[in-house]
């Protein structure tokens, strides 16, 4: 269901870009004007408004939050093990990874200075004890306090989802994970407050967005595409051959993501960031996009291209699945899907 409702989405989304027309921009070689992007990912106003994931009116996190710490560096998750090991080794966005966020002082905002506790899914919470961290007890003590701060916030700021914070533990140093040189430990070991300490809070829920203020707080922005794109339908009667760009986002990363076939059909995969700039581009070789979405976490994007220089060779052959590193775009592995319709009920695995 969600497959659909999403292709239902982007269906609705690109149908708005049949009618972009090319343009020469002054100052720029000859570009084409394809795509509208949301600031606010697709995901993320599918998620509140059709799927009903839990749109909140607060902008910052509250006492009993779910969330998820993350490494801005490599991307991983701090984790927490049945037998109370903490780490961040991987990437993953499961229960392991989900954390309740408790304020000291009770129900209420955070903001950046306030006294908070971790509690994960097995219910001990995070522990700073010496300069390791773990979650091997259930205690409410100093040593499962810590201060949440948030970057470049003043004292009192609310701290909202997927914001770079700071946690500083009862021994006054601030919480390092997955730092260069102990990759995937965590621990405390200095009072620094840089990149080695700087852990980004994700929410699993739609903060800040309600129906009344959607209109309000969506932007939209046109990305220039470094090759014309394909508006006309080139390659036979089939209606789905009319369709060149697909569209990805994830709720793991505010990287997104656009595959097109352009006028020589060759397909580029393109990487935006969260201002919809291009930030890396592979071109996939001749054949025409199919499909596109990310893996879980974000890490990986799989790809679907109907590969081939002739007509009837792009419309008769089953599409190959593609599987790219996020992002570099480095291939990891192709597969030929056996049929079509493949890529409509299942994403192919090596």
């Amino acid at each position: 269901f969600g497959s659909s409702l999403l292709l239902f989405a982007q269906a609705i989304f690109f149908r708005e870009l049949a009618h972009d027309q090319p343009e020469t921009h002054e100052g720029q070689p000859p570009l084409f004007e394809a795509a509208t992007m949301l600031r606010a990912p697709l995901w993320q106003v599918v998620c509140c408004f059709v799927l009903g994931c839990g749109s909140s009116d607060a902008l910052g996190l509250r006492h009993g939050d779910g969330v998820y710490l993350t490494t801005p560096r490599r991307n991983h998750r701090i984790t927490a093990q049945e037998d109370g090991r903490v780490h961040a080794s991987w990437n993953h966005r499961g229960s392991w990874q989900r954390f309740v966020l408790e304020r000291a002082d009770g129900a209420g905002e955070v903001v950046s200075g306030d006294v908070v506790l971790l509690r994960a899914w097995t219910g001990k919470r995070l522990t700073l004890q010496d300069m390791e961290v773990h979650a091997k007890w259930d205690h409410e003590g100093g040593w499962q306090k810590f201060v949440i701060e948030a970057k470049g916030a003043a004292a009192g700021a609310p701290v909202t989802p997927y914001s770079t914070i700071f946690l500083k533990g009862h021994t006054g140093r601030r919480v390092d994970a997955d730092a260069p040189d102990s990759l995937g430990v965590v621990q405390a070991r200095w009072s620094h407050m840089g990149s080695w300490q700087e852990l980004i809070i994700e929410a699993p829920r739609c903060p800040g967005l309600t129906a009344e203020n959607l209109a309000s707080r969506l932007t939209v922005s046109k990305v220039y595409l470094p090759v014309r794109f394909t508006w006309e339908c080139q390659y036979g009667r089939q209606p789905w051959t009319c369709r060149h760009g697909h569209y990805a986002a994830s709720p793991d990363s505010e990287v997104q993501a656009y595959l097109y076939s352009d006028i020589d059909r060759i397909t580029h995969l393109l990487l935006l960031n969260g201002a919809a700039e291009i930030i890396q581009s592979k071109a996939l070789g001749h054949g025409k996009a199919v499909g596109l979405q990310f893996e879980p976490g974000a890490g990986h994007l799989v790809a679907a291209v109907s590969v081939g220089t002739g007509t009837d060779s792009l419309i008769d052959n089953p599409p190959t699945f593609m599987r790219f590193e996020v992002p570099s775009l480095e291939v990891v592995w192709t597969k030929q899907a056996e049929r079509h319709a493949d890529v409509h009920t299942s994403w192919a695995t090596p």
